[in-house]
């Protein structure tokens, strides 16, 4: 499956009452423009296709579409590590506290590389024993440039 850049993930359950609503529902939320007109509302999950993070008119009103389109040609999927969910909050937050104007976007960058040595060293990176050696798995999780887009 290609991954997912929309940063949730949703599904329909074997339990649903009803999964051709479910199913309905869930391909309504995941149209072009309703990814749009939600980035546009703000609600923090990035749009899962690259024609809305390419879409000119939401850029003039969400400045992070620019970045999060461009950055793809550099992007891979990170395997699931022990401490990712605490990374991804702790870097999360300064972005946040950059986009709100706290600090510089810098400033956001440094201290989330701080927070995420600290998480990967209290899970065993950069020892000898790592979880996971990257190089192991670079090549089913990379899909930069020179790569072809799953999406």
């Amino acid at each position: 499956a290609p991954p997912n850049i929309a940063g949730s993930t949703s599904v329909v359950t074997a339990t649903s009452q009803n999964p051709e609503g479910a199913f309905l529902m869930l391909a309504f939320l995941t149209t072009s423009s309703i990814m749009a007109m939600n980035e546009a509302n703000a609600n923090g999950v990035a749009p899962g296709y690259k024609s809305v993070l390419t879409n000119e008119k939401l850029r003039t009103v969400s400045q992070p579409m620019k970045v999060w389109s461009d950055s793809l040609d550099h992007a891979w999927c990170s395997p699931r590590l022990p401490g990712m969910f605490e990374m991804e909050q702790a870097l999360g937050n300064e972005i946040n506290r950059a986009i709100t104007g706290q600090i510089t976007g810098k400033e956001a960058l440094e201290n989330g590389q701080v927070a995420w040595k600290a998480i990967m060293a209290k899970n065993g990176f950069g020892t000898d024993k790592a979880p996971v050696k990257y190089a192991d798995v670079k090549a089913g999780t990379y899909v930069g440039a020179g790569k072809a887009l799953p999406f």
